[in-house]
């Protein structure tokens, strides 16, 4: 009794065994950890990343957008070595942000890449009308983009304290097959402006100046910047030292024709 009691048990684990072994093979309990993605001269990005069961296939997808909805632009797929580790390179990507996901045995990972070989730029100069004439160049043929013009310098201090300041225009298009855009925005009136044009999760700023009277297709004498990324903030910091220098003089001339009445009010 006790010997049969004894070949029974020894049945049940090695029928557990048995089940348990190809779940274990076929790659469970395997995550890729520290994936990165460097992008090469070419416009291609190098993948690399370890975690995964060794000696066995390794994939990867690039879909367009950084939340990975938009449509597949590449795939591939390679080996791990002995170690699960991997390097995986993708072909030439166009500008723009891309998901990246990279799968081994069950599980993937994510990582994002931004594509910015070229050099995304606008201008912009003021219309008879008052509205302003945005073009750019080298963007993704073929995106979309959206733009906005806001009041210059004025973020966070139009309206009430801490509301930040709205725009007075935006719009969006599509990009021309190479690599262009041209058109008008709405009527602005007078001022000074910040234009951020966005495509492919690229930027590129400028500042328009419309004129209290504009003679035509230029600022009328005003002054026109062309930047993209921080270099914005560069005129808007000189701005502000005119602004202030040109008040302060103000005020002191202000006071000089008040005479002995201001000198009255401050005592």
């Amino acid at each position: 009794m006790i010997r049969k009691m004894m070949m029974l048990a020894a049945g049940m684990l090695l029928g557990f065994a048995a089940f348990a072994t190809p779940a274990l093979a076929g790659g469970d309990g395997y995550t890729p950890t520290n994936v990165t993605a460097g992008v090469n001269a070419d416009n291609s990005v190098t993948i690399t990343g370890d975690n995964c069961p060794p000696d066995s296939p390794v994939s990867y997808t690039v879909n367009r957008g950084a939340s990975g909805s938009g449509t597949q632009v590449d795939s591939g797929s390679g080996t791990t070595d002995a170690s699960g580790s991997f390097s995986l390179t993708t072909a030439a990507l166009p500008n723009g942000s891309f998901a990246i996901t990279v799968t081994c045995g069950d599980d993937s990972a994510v990582l994002n890449a931004v594509i910015n070989q070229g050099n995304p730029r606008i201008q912009a100069s003021p219309n008879p009308n008052q509205s302003g004439h945005l073009t750019g160049q080298e963007f993704t043929p073929g995106a979309d983009y959206t733009y906005t013009v806001t009041p210059a310098g004025a973020q966070g201090i139009t309206g009430s304290i801490g509301q930040a300041a709205q725009p007075v225009d935006t719009g969006s298009g599509t990009i021309a097959a190479d690599g262009t855009f041209e058109r008008d925005t709405a009527i602005v009136g007078p001022g000074r402006f910040d234009v951020v044009v966005t495509s492919d999760g690229i930027s590129a700023s400028t500042v328009l100046v419309v004129p209290a009277a504009a003679a035509g297709g230029n600022t009328g004498g005003g002054e026109q910047l062309a930047e993209t990324g921080s270099d914005g903030s560069v005129p808007m910091a000189r701005l502000g030292v005119i602004l202030v220098a040109t008040g302060g003089v103000a005020l002191y001339a202000g006071k000089k024709r008040q005479g002995r009445r201001a000198a009255f009010v401050n005592a």
